[in-house]
């Protein structure tokens, strides 16, 4: 019997077929918590879509140069752009499509780590 927490979505055949892109998984596979509490689905903004251009271009030059696709970079001052967000859930979805992937989003003191604890990691009803 399928757990009551457990949510089905839907996708139309035309996305379902573009699930190796990640755009198209945030449509579908996550949610995040609105400043109302609310879950509603992911859905990268300007600023998290230029984020992810370019890591997405890094980890093609990495790939050319090492022959692996690893990228760091330090966002800073990125309140308010959605860069904690695109971070947690590109780092979710990388665990969750990659093998072997790791990843790690730090605040610049304890009570931001708890919040960003909270709101990625810890779901609520």
């Amino acid at each position: 019997m399928p757990s009551k927490d457990l949510i089905t979505v839907e996708i139309p055949f035309e996305d379902f077929i573009h699930l190796d892109k990640f755009e198209i998984r945030c449509k579908y596979l996550y949610r995040i918590r609105t400043e109302q509490n609310e879950f509603v689905p992911f859905v990268p903004n300007q600023a998290q879509m230029l984020l992810h251009k370019i890591e997405e271009d890094e980890a093609s030059r990495s790939l050319e140069v090492t022959g692996r696709r690893h990228v760091k970079y330090l966002l800073l001052k990125s309140r308010q752009i959605g860069g904690s967000t695109y971070a947690a859930v590109r780092n979710f979805d990388k665990m969750l499509t990659l093998n072997a992937a790791h990843g790690l989003v730090l605040a610049h003191d304890d009570d931001g780590t708890n919040i960003l604890w909270k709101t990625y990691i810890v779901t609520g009803k």
